[in-house]
């Protein structure tokens, strides 16, 4: 399916991209703002995300927890003091992946 073939059914593509501020200088474009901002400026229905972002994280979950690691927690850093909340409450605040 092309481009095209997706903005004839309503997708709208978005990819990764650099943009460049007035005095030329480059700098990297985040992909999951645009596309957010853009599906809750035109009321999408869904967004669909293609990315292997994760892969790095869950490979050395993985790897830690082959080597005998008891678990990993991967938490939200933009959620106040989650570090602490997962040290020290039993709900923890994040994705918890034990062996």
């Amino acid at each position: 399916m092309s481009v095209l073939d997706l903005l004839a059914e309503a997708n709208i593509p978005v990819v990764a991209s650099v943009g460049a501020d007035e005095n030329g200088a480059a700098y990297s474009v985040n992909v999951d703002t645009v596309a957010g901002e853009l599906a809750a400026a035109t009321g999408a229905e869904k967004i669909i995300r293609l990315t292997d972002g994760m892969t790095p994280k869950v490979t050395a979950a993985r790897k830690a927890l082959e080597s005998g690691v008891a678990s990993t927690h991967m938490v939200d850093d933009r959620v106040e003091h989650a570090v602490l909340l997962e040290i020290l409450t039993d709900a923890g605040c994040g994705a918890r992946v034990t062996a």
